[in-house]
């Protein structure tokens, strides 16, 4: 069912509502908040989130063509199949290991990359510009310019995480290196929601995870960042809804 979004019905329908769960931007989790409803109902909201991917740089020069592709085709479902509108869609990524290693780990990454968006990728001339308009609403909010590379028509890197914390859409990445990943928590954000990883170990993640003030509620591998659940933003749908007597 589609609505205006003062209908009338649909404030009626949330007046006499039992339970309500919102998924949106924090501008709309305010309105519904504002809404009028019983004092009883039951409300899940989810807020606009962020997320991350790591990857170790030894492990990935290592794939031969066979994996390195479908590994592309892993990230590519995470983050280009929806444009990286997914809240779990990372626009954060960590290279770790050696400085060495990385830089050579990532120009195989996004090479292959390339290849891969060539032939399966395109954006309309409407997302392109808006594209460029999200660096120059960046540019204007922060009172300084975006510094940006752009690896190809579809790959925009940046050492910038700031500036994806605002946008990083449509094929825009910011990049840190790391040593190790005790130090991937220096960087995540108040709002990471998923961290996808590949080449690591998704236990130590966690245990690490726990060992730090962090707001991840995902450790994922590679490609499972759209895989949704009754589980979600660190919440138990079901549970929360449900009504024991």
């Amino acid at each position: 069912v589609k609505s205006n979004h003062n209908s009338e019905t649909l404030l009626e329908i949330i007046s006499k509502a039992n339970g309500l769960i919102i998924w949106g931007g924090d501008s709309t989790i305010e309105r519904f908040k504002a809404i009028k409803k019983p004092l009883q109902c039951v409300e899940i909201y989810f807020p606009n989130r962020i997320s991350s991917a790591t990857l170790c740089a030894k492990s990935l020069i290592a794939l031969d063509d066979e994996k390195l592709s479908k590994l592309c085709e892993k990230f590519y479902n995470d983050t280009y199949l929806v444009d990286q509108n997914a809240c779990s869609s990372p626009n954060l990524i960590f290279w770790i290991g050696r400085d060495q290693e990385c830089n050579k780990a990532k120009e195989i990454f996004w090479n292959a990359m390339k290849s891969l968006l060539n032939n399966k990728y395109s954006l309309d001339p409407v997302a392109r510009i808006d594209k460029c308009l999200d660096v120059m609403k960046f540019n204007e909010k922060f009172k300084k310019n975006a510094i940006i590379t752009h690896h190809s028509s579809n790959i925009w890197l940046t050492n910038n995480h700031k500036l994806v914390e605002n946008i990083g859409r449509y094929g825009m990445f910011a990049e840190i290196k790391i040593q190790n990943t005790s130090q991937l928590f220096d960087y995540l954000r108040p709002n990471e929601q998923t961290l996808t990883y590949f080449g690591l170990d998704a236990l130590e993640l966690f245990e690490k995870s726990k060992s730090n003030i962090s707001s991840l509620d995902r450790i994922v591998p590679m490609g499972n960042a759209l895989n949704i659940g009754m589980h979600w933003d660190g919440k138990n749908i079901i549970e929360i809804l449900a009504k024991k007597i």
